[in-house]
């Protein structure tokens, strides 16, 4: 796991686990906005999302939160790591986001990429 997901695992986690509460929950947001402001830091960020491929590295709170940043942030991640998250989770939402970041192309005219899921056992492009 990279140190800068390591050090930001608890704050994704708490900005976006509604177990901890409303307060918690906007507070570590807030805490997450003032580190993205500070210069360096949201490049970093991207940096380590983009070579990250270990599926523990954070909570499903935190990747399903990750997803959406990425996804409006126009963060490629791995797709081995989003291959992997599929696999390993078994919620409908959660899969739809991911299929969701895999196949968004802010550069298509149209919907046309492609990329591979594997679905009951066996590898499928969509």
């Amino acid at each position: 796991m990279s140190e800068l997901l390591t050090l930001a695992r608890d704050y994704i986690d708490r900005m976006a686990n509604p177990s901890y509460g409303y307060a918690t929950n906007e507070d570590y947001s807030l805490r997450f906005a003032q580190l993205l402001t500070r210069e360096g830091f949201e490049s970093s960020l991207r940096d380590e999302i983009r070579a990250s491929r270990d599926t523990d590295a954070l909570t499903s709170n935190g990747w399903l939160w990750l997803i959406q940043w990425a996804r409006t942030r126009r963060n490629e991640m791995d797709e081995d790591l989003l291959l992997g998250l599929f696999e390993e989770w078994s919620s409908l939402p959660a899969r739809c986001a991911i299929v969701d970041l895999a196949t968004y192309n802010p550069n298509a005219a149209s919907c046309h990429s492609s990329t591979a899921i594997s679905v009951a056992g066996t590898r499928r492009t969509i």
